[in-house]
Order: C-alpha cells, then structure tokens, then sequence
C-alpha cells in the first residue's frame, strides 16, 4: 500500500466529527502484555515520545496497574489511537477529573494503533474494568474529556520531519532501527524485571 505521510494523515478528527465509542481499559499489566503491544505499534513510526514507560509511575511505586483509552478512528484517516497511564497518582488524577472541563495533561505513553485494533489489543487480557463510553452519556462530558486528552497526549509526541510508514498487515516488526533511535528489543527488559516496558523509540 502507499506511503502515509505522518503529518498529512495522523492529524486528530475534531471532536464534532468523532462519534466512536472509547473504550477505558484498567487491570493490572501483569506480564507487560498490553504494554508491549502498544510498543510494537509505536515502533511502526517515526516518532519521538517524551515519557519512558517506565518512568511513568513514581519511583517507589510499584504496581502494575495501568489505565488505557482506546479511540478507534481517531485520525481523519480513520487509524485509531491508544493512551497508557500507569502508576497510582498518574491513574488518580486521569480518573477523578473525568467529567471536567479540561484533559488529564500528566504522564502518559500514546500511539497510533496501525496493524491492531480494540480486538487485538485487549484480546486475553483481564481487565477490572472495560467501559464503553458513548458520546451520548450524560451529555457526553466523559466522552470528550478522554477524547480531549488523547488529544493532549498526541500533541506531546514528535514526528519526525519527511516521516513515512507503510501499512504492514500482519507483520509488525518491532526490531526497526531508523536513524539514530535505539531499537525495542534492546530496552525491552524480561518479564521479571520491573522496568520491563522501559522506554522505546528515543534519540541516542
């Protein structure tokens, strides 16, 4: 298929034109599962995030339980898009704030989700909560306070200039290498170490 154009093509819908449900993940990343395969999304493209993985939660907090939106058709090229919030102060003030006026701002690990939907994301996994919120829920203020933060999130993420990447049905692969950026495998710890979602995709 034809090479997107990142800044063309991965430009956030205006809330008015987005009227997918979005579905709000929480339950503990036990085996960094869920986390990998966002990673191995991120890994499709030339992009620059500004927080680690693993320095999303605080330093002494240990948990594995993690928060994630998932807003399917979320660019006006219709690919979807997906939120990680991790550690307890992080989770908190994503979650308490959620019928405000404005979008949780904090700490937080996002991609575009090319080769993976809702289905494939959460496939096996356990959740201790999986929510469908319409845009029609009570007049829809939770619904665009997560709409509005994934936007937020996005807008923190770089890409790079003349970023192109090719649609790959099937085959993600995660051992990519462009330009100065260090490769997943490389970070990716074992299952056993606690950073094992350390940081990906960061100029050396």
């Amino acid at each position: 298929m034809p090479l997107m154009d990142l800044r063309a093509k991965l430009t956030p819908k205006e809330y008015k034109a987005f009227n997918e449900d979005i579905i709000f993940y929480s339950g503990a990343d036990e085996r960094f599962l869920l986390s990998y395969k966002m990673l191995s999304e991120f890994s499709t493209f030339r992009l620059l995030h500004p927080d680690r993985l693993s320095e999303l939660a605080d330093i002494n907090d240990h948990g594995r339980q993690i928060v994630v939106l998932y807003l399917s058709k979320f660019f006006t090229d219709d690919t979807g898009f997906a939120v990680l919030v991790k550690g307890a102060s992080n989770i908190a003030a994503l979650t308490r704030n959620a019928y405000g006026t404005r979008p949780y701002k904090g700490k937080s690990f996002c991609t575009p989700c090319l080769n993976q939907d809702e289905h494939d994301l959460f496939e096996g996994e356990r959740s201790d909560v999986l929510d469908y919120v319409c845009k029609s829920e009570l007049g829809g203020a939770r619904h665009k306070y997560f709409f509005e933060t994934a936007v937020a999130a996005w807008s923190r993420v770089e890409v790079e200039e003349s970023s192109s990447v090719e649609r790959d049905e099937g085959n993600m692969d995660i051992d990519r290498d462009w330009g100065g950026t260090r490769r997943t495998k490389d970070i990716l710890a074992t299952e056993n170490d606690q950073d094992a979602t350390g940081g990906i995709v960061y100029e050396s």
